[in-house]
């Protein structure tokens, strides 16, 4: 007759202890590698034709033709870097398990407009407060929060243990 080994019950403080274990324990190997994701280009480029077509339709005279162009760029490397980004992975593989972590490779210059933009954000929403009192905060309320979240904007690591 076979006698089974029963498995412990998948408790949070049985995950913690086996996370940790897999922590504490030594690396056998290590690597690393950058997924980029294919035709990461072909929707930047989309957007940019897109806002030239309006501009040529709609736009009557330079300054239209300039801020439309100013918008493309914009919203053309947003799309480009931010939404189809590439990650780098670093995976270590242990005694215990494997430990991957991932990390969206994003110019920083994308981090400090983001937190620039919380800061005006801020300033914004007091001025309203001051000036329209705290009835501004009915409509953008959850901006005026947000604002002050994004001002500690970075790129953390993301860690997958398996």
């Amino acid at each position: 007759m076979c006698k089974f080994k029963h498995l412990p019950k998948c408790t949070e403080a049985y995950k913690q202890q086996q996370i940790q274990q897999v922590l504490d324990s030594d690396v056998i190997y290590a690597w690393e590698c950058d997924l980029v994701q294919s035709l990461r280009w072909v929707q930047p480029t989309g957007g940019v034709l897109m806002i030239a077509i309006f501009a040529l339709l709609f736009g009557d005279s330079w300054g239209w033709y300039l801020a439309f162009a100013m918008m493309a760029l914009i919203m053309g490397s947003a799309s480009y870097f931010l939404y189809q980004c590439t990650e780098r992975q670093t995976g270590q593989l242990t005694q215990n398990g494997i430990m991957i972590s991932t990390v969206e490779v994003v110019p920083e210059a994308f981090y400090a407009a983001t937190r620039y933009a919380a800061y005006v954000g801020i300033v914004v929403c007091l001025l309203a407060v001051i000036f329209v009192g705290p009835l501004a905060f009915v409509g953008a309320g959850a901006g005026a929060l947000m604002a002050f979240k994004m001002t500690g904007f970075n790129n953390d690591p993301h860690r997958q243990d398996l």
